[in-house]
């Protein structure tokens, strides 16, 4: 292993313990991977649009298409700060239990950040309604996540086997950025 968990030339060094925040990857590994997949199984098209599947939509992103979503031209912003927004910014981490419908209806009602279609801005709202759309269509993430990956290298179970500590500070994370 090389490289330390913070930026800090003291910090301990990474190893078999050090979390790595994968979120970015799992766009790819996943919801690329399971939208891809139900389009080979013509449950879907690329085509498809957000208001197809959530006509509450706001009527700009009714229009939307599956692929705008996955190759983040959709409209939508990069991403909300939402325990700022639901006012549980000074919760602790176990203590902050967001609402998915919550998340999904705050997503759902957004003005557009841009014209769909005319730039790319990479977009953790768009991937996270791109999810839902697809659990809409297929199944809860949860059993696509089993199908897609099932128990071999790419499983969460490691993680998932881990003991919860008492603190997000107790956990060796390794840095993605200098942010404190």
């Amino acid at each position: 292993y090389v490289g330390r968990e913070t930026h800090e030339a003291r910090s301990p060094l990474v190893s078999h313990e050090t979390f790595f925040d994968l979120a970015s990857l799992t766009k790819v590994t996943t919801t690329l991977q399971w939208l891809l997949k139900l389009c080979s199984e013509d449950k879907l098209t690329l085509d498809l649009r957000v208001g197809d599947v959530f006509s509450h939509a706001s009527a700009w992103l009714q229009s939307v298409r599956l692929w705008q979503l996955a190759n983040h031209t959709s409209g939508l912003a990069a991403h909300l700060l939402f325990p700022e927004l639901f006012n549980q910014a000074q919760l602790p981490l176990q203590a902050a239990e967001l609402n998915k419908d919550q998340i999904l209806s705050h997503i759902l009602k957004l003005e557009s950040d841009y014209t769909p279609g005319t730039r790319q801005v990479y977009s953790d709202l768009g991937y996270m309604l791109l999810a839902e759309i697809l659990s809409a269509i297929d199944k809860p993430i949860a059993a696509a996540l089993q199908d897609l990956h099932g128990h071999g290298p790419t499983s969460l179970h490691w993680c998932a086997s881990k003991p919860l500590l008492e603190s997000p500070h107790d956990y060796p994370y390794a840095a993605t950025e200098d942010c404190p």
